[in-house]
């Protein structure tokens, strides 16, 4: 498959539609994100998904970044990973009503590719926690402590939006794991 209409001008739908039969289960979560703050979350969320109510999981989409690399000319997909939405992401897994991306409904999600937004201008920042960034080799002026004020869920650092958790910037770990890695801990 060609993944080169994810570094054209598409529309988020279009970006979705690229990645429509890739697995929940290989979806990576975000760097430093072995373990869930909430893990009850999850039970609760996916009861709430089974029995139809989609509220929870339509109020703020969940984000995927899209991360790309060039090979032999070719754009390839190099990793899907959750940025935000893990336990609801999680949820949709573990309730069996969400296998692939094509089964999350129209509007929960939103796509970065290498950290741009569908109508972006530049590629945006993402949020890690703090010691991750610290434990990283991200140069010290690459990445920046995000104010408690802007609503981070803990001590939190705000790094380029292109690098995946999969970078060896980060330690062994607290490099990203598939989700499928995660739903055996819940």
């Amino acid at each position: 498959m060609s993944y080169a209409p994810l570094h054209t001008p598409i529309t988020n739908a279009q970006r979705i539609a690229l990645i429509a039969r890739y697995p929940l289960a290989r979806v990576l979560s975000a760097p430093g994100h072995r373990t869930l703050r909430n893990p009850a979350a999850v039970d609760a969320l996916a009861d709430a998904l089974r029995a139809g109510r989609l509220q929870p999981f339509l109020a703020e989409p969940i984000l995927l970044g899209l991360f790309t690399m060039q090979e032999e000319g070719a754009v390839r997909l190099r990793a899907v990973e959750c940025i935000d939405g893990h336990h609801r992401l999680l949820a949709g897994l573990k309730s069996g009503v969400w296998r692939v991306i094509r089964d999350i409904p129209e509007g929960a999600v939103d796509t970065r590719v290498n950290g741009w937004r569908a109508d972006g201008e530049e590629a945006e920042p993402r949020w890690i926690p703090l010691e991750v960034a610290q434990r990283s080799t991200l140069p010290r002026d690459a990445w920046s402590v995000v104010p408690p004020q802007w609503g981070a869920k803990g001590p939190t650092a705000m790094i380029p939006g292109a690098v995946c958790g999969l970078d060896p910037v980060f330690a062994e770990q607290d490099r990203s794991v598939p989700l499928s890695d995660l739903l055996r801990r819940v």
